[in-house]
């Protein structure tokens, strides 16, 4: 998971040019969620490892901890872009579609 978060993290930087600010909110939101799949599945998880309902539940976790209103939506669509990144290398495409 520490890779994938690295490489997503270099691709925020690099191609989508966000903020350094904005970076490391993204970064500390992944490591957190990669702790908590560690903590409670064990092992080192890839992205393409974690399912729907390990994602509700770092959400209910969030929640329950008393992250704010803001927290536990950004670490929900960071942790499913991660996911999302890793099925598009997997399957070899970007998703998108020619336009013609």
């Amino acid at each position: 998971m520490k890779r994938a978060i690295n490489r997503f993290i270099k691709q925020a930087r690099t191609e989508h040019r966000l903020s350094e600010n904005t970076i490391q909110g993204y970064r500390e939101d992944l490591r957190k969620f990669a702790a908590f799949l560690s903590d409670h599945y064990g092992k080192d998880l890839f992205p393409g490892d974690v399912t729907p309902e390990m994602v509700q539940q770092y959400m209910e976790f969030l929640s329950s901890t008393g992250y704010g209103f803001c927290t536990v939506p950004r670490s929900y669509a960071n942790s499913v872009s991660l996911k999302a990144q890793r099925a598009i290398r997997s399957n070899g495409s970007d998703g998108r579609r020619s336009v013609r």
